[in-house]
């Protein structure tokens, strides 16, 4: 069902149980309130601001929506939007939450950091934190793209890994330890398998700092 701000307000508003096992597809659009919603009277509210104060002045601890899913999420990355604030709010009334977006990061790592801190706001708190997790991840993801690169060699990998474990976050991690003494087992670059590529990937993309709540699928990957 493709709802707007007063389809959502009848809904909630009455027997939740109607929209049970019901697939709810809104657009931010017609959905938005007005940036001033809170300092409006009852009386002065349109329809989005009815559902925002609806939303927030809930007191029922059960969530509303089994699964949010929010496509474009980039479109949230500003967290001073209207935008920004509402979806945070939907996804305070949600069990669970999946953001889309081909271009989480627009200019910043705060673009992509404002995105999660709405999915995990008790994970991702601190932005230096979160800019330390995306320095210590940029040779993981560099060592798993040269492994399903055959052309890359096997000293460029290992010096992939060897940069990730000299960062602060890393620098005791068993699994990058691990995945050294994987490949310093082997001789030469002819022993860089393909199954051996392909496992050494896997692993290297569960070693990734952000593997528990970000997964990406790139174009190049899939053709």
């Amino acid at each position: 069902n493709v709802v707007d701000a007063n389809d959502l307000n009848h809904i909630l508003s009455g027997d939740n149980q109607v929209f049970k096992e019901r697939t709810l597809i809104g657009g931010i659009q017609s959905l938005r309130p007005r940036r001033d919603w809170r300092d409006k009277n009852d009386n002065e509210l349109i329809e989005a601001d009815k559902l925002m104060r609806l939303i927030e002045n809930r007191e029922n601890p059960e969530p509303l929506f089994d699964l949010l899913i929010v496509d474009e999420s980039h479109h949230v990355r500003n967290d001073e939007s209207v935008q920004h604030d509402m979806v945070r709010m939907f996804r305070n009334v949600s069990d669970q939450a999946v953001f889309l977006s081909a271009t989480p990061i627009h200019l910043k790592s705060q673009d992509l950091f404002n995105q999660l801190q709405i999915l995990d706001p008790e994970q991702f708190q601190n932005i230096e934190e979160f800019d330390e997790i995306i320095t210590a991840n940029i040779p993981i993801q560099s060592a798993r793209d040269a492994l399903i690169n055959p052309k890359v060699k096997l000293s460029d990998i290992k010096n992939h890994l060897y940069e990730a474990k000299r960062t602060p976050i890393l620098s005791n991690s068993r699994s990058i330890v691990t995945l050294i003494e994987k490949v310093n087992s082997l001789k030469s670059d002819r022993d860089l398998s393909y199954k051996f590529r392909s496992e050494l990937a896997s692993d290297l993309e569960r070693a990734n700092l952000l593997s528990n709540i970000l997964t990406r699928t790139r174009r190049k990957d899939v053709q």
